[in-house]
């Protein structure tokens, strides 16, 4: 079964999968990165929690969003400190972590078993067990996205210079 699942995935997902493995594998040793990539990460958290909008939830599941949101945002503002190593106006140069592949992966996986399901038991993704699941996974990894995103918008700016010898270790 698990065999006939596999090989009934298009080639494109297994692709993405290795994509976005090597991005958050990337991100697990110490980077500078341009400041609007960061400021552009709660998109991706938006778009998760419109493919919950998609599943049609009952009004409940809502609330099970808001709660796991901000307790994300607040889990991802406060981890993503220890991680900040200087800021500059265009860039922030940050520790490698693992928080980032998990992000990823579970926005992955998430849709992955969506689609799995479509093909193999539709009536699954109709359960209201599935609907907050689902919403609870993707509302966390937007607050994630969102706190970690307002952690650096509001870490103290440096001067490029140092940003540049720190990202660098010169």
């Amino acid at each position: 079964m698990i065999d006939g699942i596999l090989n009934g995935v298009p080639t494109w997902v297994w692709f993405l999968f290795v994509f976005l493995l090597i991005l958050g594998l990337t991100d697990t040793r110490a980077r500078k990165s341009p400041l609007h990539v960061f400021y552009l990460l709660p998109l991706l958290g938006a778009m998760s929690l419109r493919a919950v909008n998609a599943l049609d939830v009952v009004f409940a599941v809502w609330g099970v969003v808001l709660l796991v949101y901000v307790f994300g945002a607040w889990v991802g503002f406060r981890v993503q400190k220890k991680w900040i190593v200087a800021k500059s106006r265009m860039f922030v140069s940050l520790k490698g972590e693992w928080l980032t592949m998990v992000q990823i992966m579970s926005i992955f996986a998430i849709n992955f078993a969506t689609g799995m399901l479509k093909a193999v038991s539709p009536e699954v993704l109709t359960s209201t067990t599935y609907h907050i699941i689902f919403a609870a996974i993707a509302a966390m990894v937007a607050g994630l996205f969102g706190g970690r995103t307002l952690s650096v918008a509001i870490a103290p700016t440096t001067e490029q210079d140092e940003v540049h010898r720190v990202a660098y270790g010169l």
